[in-house]
């Protein structure tokens, strides 16, 4: 067998030189393009983490303006002063815990927007632990309803509905008058619909529409009994 010649050889060394320089060019602009694409990514994740952050210091400040607004509304207006002769025999009126103040303390506020700001972050575990220490630390505090509220979204999350279930719950049995309670009974519905028990989902569903009409909690309540009238639930 004959030996290839030198200028053949220099030749093919010189062709093989070549196609590897053409691969790692093409491989170079490939790594290039994937690096665009993460950057990218990133950037919009980013983006997307900051508008969720924003929603929701958004909807809890709205929601808080609106559970004022209504406890203003509900709170019975003070009798008229006594005349001093009426004043040593007609008792003062007496209150109830949830009625006894209408603003939060600087203690208060600055425990809830320690735990809303976990619940910002995305670490929604802690967010939980957070409020429910808050609620157990101040249950009578004006922003205890959304504490509690909170507690349980912050379980729905991460898809714990069995939690999330009993803390809704909670919502609507040890606040009532809170603006609150519809959107917890969407989300015992909604919750009720993720583990499959259809009845309870629907009941608490329907339950929505009816307590709460022409409003987006029963618009949102009614899209899932459509679907789920589509699913054959």
């Amino acid at each position: 067998m004959s030996l290839l010649s030198a200028p053949v050889f220099a030749q093919l060394s010189q062709d093989t030189v070549l196609e590897l320089l053409s691969q790692m060019e093409a491989m170079q602009t490939e790594l290039r393009e994937l690096r665009n694409k993460a950057e990218l990514q990133s950037h919009e994740l980013e983006r997307l983490s900051t508008r969720q952050r924003e929603l929701l210091r958004d909807l809890d400040r709205r929601l808080t303006n609106i559970e004022r607004g209504a406890t203003t509304q509900t709170t019975r207006p003070q009798p008229t002063a006594p005349t001093q002769t009426q004043a040593a025999t007609v008792p003062a009126p007496a209150t109830t815990p949830s009625t006894s103040r209408l603003t939060a303390t600087a203690e208060e506020q600055q425990q809830y927007e320690a735990a809303f700001n976990l619940l910002k972050q995305g670490l929604y575990s802690r967010a939980s632990q957070a409020f429910r220490a808050f609620t157990q630390q101040h249950p009578t505090s004006p922003l205890a309803g959304n504490a509690q509220y909170w507690t349980a979204e912050a379980n729905y999350v991460i898809r714990n509905f069995g939690l999330a279930l009993k803390e809704f719950d909670r919502v609507v049995k040890e606040y009532p008058d809170s603006p609150k309670v519809a959107d917890a009974l969407l989300k015992i519905g909604y919750s009720y619909y993720e583990i499959g028990t259809w009845e309870k989902a629907r009941q608490a569903l329907t339950d929505v529409v009816a307590r709460f009409p022409n409003t987006t909690v029963a618009k949102l309540a009614q899209i899932r009994l459509t679907k789920m009238d589509e699913e054959g639930r």
